[in-house]
């Protein structure tokens, strides 16, 4: 893919990423810190706060924080239903985060070497819930258009109840 620009940042610091060499801005940039202030800025201001804490990211950094903090020493299930949600099972393994891990995988829908893919049956799902009772489900969506809409009723799915934490009645992955 072609550089969106000549260089990201024309008047800052080079960025040295071997990923994102042609489309990231130094963490130490005055653009980068100028993006940084305008963001705490709103956030204070839509949240009346005093103060923000920010902590630049990829998307890795932060489904490796989200997995310590809901996931270290849990039983956990992750739903297969394309290539991202291999990511978590990645994070689990790297880290030694989850007490066990549990997967669901996605189903071949077709015949060939370039058939596609399908999440599990939801009716699956509902019974691997049953079954296994784990304290985290990781169902992650993929930007790819290939998962079908699905729903949980919290009633035939609902994980262990959890001291401040809410069971949403739907998923829906449309």
């Amino acid at each position: 893919m072609p550089a969106l620009l000549p260089q990201p940042d024309p008047d800052g610091l080079l960025e040295y990423s071997v990923v994102y060499t042609d489309r990231a801005l130094n963490h130490m940039s005055q653009r980068f810190q100028g993006v940084m202030k305008d963001i705490s800025r709103l956030i204070k201001k839509a949240y009346n706060a005093k103060a923000a804490i920010i902590v630049p990211g990829s998307g890795t950094f932060g489904m490796e924080a989200v997995a310590r903090q809901f996931a270290t020493h849990r039983k956990v299930l992750v739903i297969r239903n394309g290539w991202f949600s291999f990511r978590w099972t990645q994070i689990f393994d790297m880290g030694k985060i989850p007490a066990e891990s549990i997967v669901l995988k996605a189903r071949q829908v077709g015949s060939g070497s370039q058939a596609p893919f399908a999440p599990p049956p939801i009716d699956e799902v509902v019974a691997a819930i049953r079954q296994h009772r784990p304290e985290v489900v990781f169902a992650p969506q993929s930007a790819m258009p290939c998962v079908p809409s699905m729903a949980i009723s919290s009633s035939t799915a609902s994980p262990p109840a959890r001291s401040g934490w809410t069971w949403s009645p739907t998923m829906s992955t449309s």
